[in-house]
């Protein structure tokens, strides 16, 4: 097995391991998430949304680390100032969502939709970007990436 391939299953590995360490999400939390579309402040680390729909959901300040949102909608999410580290965003469309100065490090962004997406102060360095749509993107250093694409 080459050293790439090892990479994400090293990885995988890794947050299966600290998020079965006892850095699991409160039940609260995930309950007030569901109801209300909004948890803000909340400790919804390691919690496993595959394909849900979350579009306009309000997380400010939430930690979600470990978290799964492979495949989920989060079209116009404020995820502003929450800890994303090593969140999967596989598949995930976050078209028009807020995500200025949010903790992104190590964060999985696979063919992940960031059309309009706000990204300002976010960090980024450590995250694992492949085939992400960005379009009208705001970057973490306020740059527009792709301003002249197509869409809105």
């Amino acid at each position: 097995m080459t050293r790439t391939c090892r990479m994400p299953l090293l990885i995988a590995a890794l947050l299966v391991a600290w998020t079965s360490t006892g850095h699991a999400f409160k039940a609260d939390d995930a309950a007030k998430l569901k109801k209300t579309n909004r948890c803000e402040n909340c400790d919804l680390a390691g919690i496993l949304m595959h394909g849900a729909d979350l579009s306009g959901a309000v997380m400010t300040g939430s930690n979600l680390t470990a978290a799964s949102f492979d495949e989920a909608n989060l079209t116009n999410a404020d995820l502003r100032q929450a800890d994303l580290g090593g969140v999967d965003f596989g598949q995930a469309n976050l078209t028009n969502a807020e995500l200025q100065n949010s903790n992104l490090s190590g964060a999985f962004l696979r063919r992940t939709n960031l059309t309009g997406a706000n990204l300002t102060g976010a960090d980024m360095d450590t995250a694992m970007v492949a085939d992400v749509i960005f379009c009208h993107t705001t970057m973490p250093s306020g740059r527009i990436r792709r301003p002249n694409c197509g869409g809105s």
